[in-house]
Order: structure tokens, then C-alpha cells, then sequence
């Protein structure tokens, strides 16, 4: 009998798993509150941009991002020049940036990219409200693989109105999808502010009958606002304490959302979702701030940049260029041990090691994105059996969620 042996280590070591960071894109979006912008309550008083320099450099650094796509950066060439060289002061590779939006006035939306991994071909405004929709071609260097990524900021707002011109700018954005016809390797990446997965904003991105269609990578859509059930997606707010200029409320939106095309789900044009998810939510921030009660999920200078920085959490996701490879997620200042029998017959047997935590959700889905099996488990659970028998034959992403708020996806085989 065959066992994945899952080991996440303390500081000073990252993967064990045959992909090297090499073979992983790491990709991470994020609403700047404002950054380097003045509107409203938000000034060089109550949102500083040295300060906000200061929290991002931290946060880059912590999650080594090689794609950051960004909303609500000041709408200059200046705001976009000091926004880079901040990415670049976290020293975890050489960044450059596309060319920002002339369009938008106020803010607007950017990707930045780290050269050493990531090249960028052209790049296309479509014309959505209030801020156009930014459309660019990547390539990655060392697997020579295309990736359309797209950056979108929709209405704000719960009136009827908002919710019309969220959806108005989702047929515009899918228009442009199905007229260039954008169906290998694509991401669209933004602050939707989407209260619920039934939004017909939301409804047209994921149709079944579009041309082109978009995924939750994972397959969690849903009524997330002010929901205990989605505690683990929130991004907004940060904080519970209210100010001038910061959102306040604590965590109960998911408004930060990463959608992919099928390609990224299936790898069949190389390049293959494998995890995503909010930083810093350890899935106990429920109307709570990111700092209180303490945060374990990330060092407490992390949690402190996150809560310094924005209202909002950037959301993370990670994508392999070899399929075929074994991929154990990074979960660094930590200990996480695992054991999952592979491949996997009748029953999928997975024992954790490790006395302080226990396991609380076990999710199983298609390399597709379609979650086939879930079963959640009281505290103190160390072992689990899930029924894989009426699984067909071939990969499965299996993701196991502790107690504590930590989580991993392993691939396994169905035999």
C-alpha cells in the first residue's frame, strides 16, 4: 500500500515536492485602498502611501509572488512608477509593469510581473463602468506557456443599480472573451464586490452556456455575504475598528476573486490550478479583524502589514507547469504532517501527525474544478476514510482543511 507522505516544514525550507518553485506561478491580487490617491477620508493622513510602501514590500517578500495584479492604485504614472519600486524594495525578484490605463482617472487597475519569470506581451483596455477592464498576454519564460490575465474592479454597492452595472460590465468583459476568442489559459482577476454567487454579475461570468466560460477554481460559490460558512474566502474588511478612510466590520465579504477558464483546471494547455486563498484568513476572522484575536496563519508582521495596508486581504492562487508533478503546498512557520494513501481504490484514508491540530474538512474534486466529495469532522479528528467508489478512474485534487485554519491540496490517483 503506497502513501503520499505530506511534510510541511518550520522557517528555512519551502516546498517538498518534485516541482520546484520553478515550476510553480504564483499569482496574487490585491485592492490598494486608495494607494498613492486621494478620495474622500483617504489622504497622506489617514492612508499613508510610505506607510502602505512599507506593508506591501513586507507582504511580497512573505508570499513571492510572480504575477501581482492590483485595483485601486492612483491613476498616474508616478502612482505606478513608486507602487513598482515598493514590490521591488521586497527583493524577491527584478519587477517591471505594464503600461498603466490612461482611461481611468482617479484609480485604476495594474499587473505587475517579475521579469525573471514572466514576460509581457500586449495589453487591451475594454471599456466597462466606472474603471475599464485590463486585458494582457503573458508568457512564462521557462515553459514558454500563454496566459491572458485579465484585471477588473466592479460597481460597489448593494442597490439594485450597483447590481446591474456589475452584471452590464460581466457581459462586456465576456464579450471580449468569446470575440478574441480567449479559450486556452486565462485568468480574470479583481475587487468584484460580488455579495453573492447568484449576482447576475456572477451567473454570467460562470454560465454553462457562454462560449467561453469561467470556474471558481474552487468550487465555492455561494451567499458569502455576512455567511459563517464562507468564513475561510472573506476579504474585506481587515478591521473592526472604525476610521476615516478604512472599511470597518471585519471579515464577512468575498469580494477578491480569482476565476479561471478550463484550460487552467484540466492543464490541458500545461499550466494547471492547483490552490487559492484569501492571506491571512485562517477561517476564524468571522466579523473579526486580521490581527485579533492572534493570527497563526502568517508572522505577526504579515497580519500587521495586511491590516495596515487596505481593507481588503489579496487573494493568492498557485498553478503548476508540470501536471503530472506531486505538489504539496508551502506553509511556512509551520508543522503539517500528512499521510494519504495513493492511489486510492473503494476508500480514501488520509492520518494526520500533528497533536496540536486535527482535521476538520476533506473536499475531493476533478481536475476539472467539480467538487465530488466533501465531509467535515468534529475537533480532534486525526484520521479519516472518505467513499471514493463511485469516483471514476483518473486524477483527483483531494484538499484538507485543519481545525486551525490551515490547508493543502495533494493530487491523487483513482484507480
Amino acid at each position: 500500500m503506497k502513501y503520499i507522505k505530506h511534510i510541511i516544514v518550520s522557517f528555512g525550507l519551502a516546498l517538498l515536492t518534485l516541482a520546484s518553485r520553478a515550476d510553480t506561478l504564483t499569482v496574487m491580487h490585491y485592492n490598494l485602498l486608495y494607494y498613492n490617491a486621494k478620495y474622500s477620508d483617504c489622504d497622506a493622513t489617514t492612508n499613508s502611501t510610505d506607510v502602505k510602501d512599507r506593508c506591501l514590500a513586507t507582504i511580497v517578500a512573505h508570499v513571492k509572488p510572480d504575477i501581482i495584479s492590483v485595483n485601486e492604485m492612483g491613476a498616474s504614472t508616478e502612482s505606478a512608477n513608486r507602487l513598482l519600486a515598493a514590490i521591488n524594495a521586497a527583493g524577491v525578484g527584478t519587477f517591471d509593469r505594464a503600461e498603466r490605463d490612461a482611461n481611468d482617472d482617479l484609480i485604476t487597475n495594474l499587473i505587475l510581473f517579475n521579469t525573471q519569470r514572466v514576460r509581457l506581451g500586449q495589453q487591451q483596455a475594454v471599456a466597462t463602468t466606472p474603471r475599464h477592464t485590463q486585458f494582457y498576454t503573458l508568457q512564462i519564460v521557462a515553459a514558454n506557456i500563454s496566459l491572458t490575465y485579465a484585471v477588473t474592479h466592479l460597481k460597489a454597492g448593494q442597490t439594485e443599480s450597483d447590481t446591474a452595472a456589475r452584471a452590464t460590465a460581466a457581459r462586456a468583459i465576456m464579450s471580449h472573451i468569446a470575440a478574441k476568442n480567449l479559450n486556452g489559459n486565462l485568468i480574470l482577476a479583481g475587487d468584484m464586490n460580488i455579495y453573492d454567487g447568484s449576482e447576475p454579475a456572477m451567473t454570467t461570468f460562470c454560465s454553462p452556456s457562454a462560449p467561453i466560460r469561467l470556474y471558481d477554481p474552487i468550487d465555492r460559490i455561494g451567499p458569502w455575504h455576512e455567511n459563517s460558512n464562507y468564513a475561510d474566502l472573506h476579504t474585506q474588511s481587515t478591521r473592526t475598528t472604525k476610521t476615516s478612510c478604512f472599511v470597518h466590520g471585519g471579515l464577512d465579504d468575498r469580494f477578491d476573486l480569482i476565476l479561471t477558464s478550463a484550460p487552467l483546471l484540466s492543464s490541458s494547455n500545461s499550466l494547471q490550478f492547483v490552490s487559492l486563498k484569501a492571506l491571512g484568513n485562517d477561517g476564524n476572522r468571522f466579523n473579526k479583524s486580521i490581527t485579533s484575536p492572534a493570527n497563526t496563519s502568517v508572522p505577526d508582521d504579515v497580519a500587521q502589514a495586511l491590516y495596515d495596508m487596505s481593507d481588503h486581504l489579496p487573494v493568492v492562487a498557485k498553478f503548476i507547469y508540470n501536471p503530472t508533478a506531486t505538489y504539496l503546498e508551502q506553509q511556512q512557520y509551520t508543522k503539517f504532517y500528512l499521510k494519504v494513501l495513493n492511489p486510492i481504490k473503494e476508500q480514501a484514508f488520509i492520518e494526520l501527525f500533528d497533536s496540536n491540530a486535527s482535521i476538520k474538512q476533506i473536499d475531493i474534486y476533478d481536475i476539472m474544478g467539480y467538487r465530488h466529495v466533501s465531509q467535515r469532522y468534529t475537533p480532534n479528528t486525526s484520521q479519516a476514510t472518505l467513499p471514493t467508489q463511485n469516483l471514476r478512474s483518473g486524477l483527483y485534487l483531494l484538499r484538507i482543511s485543519l481545525h486551525d485554519g490551515r490547508s493543502t491540496t495533494v493530487k491523487v490517483i483513482k484507480q
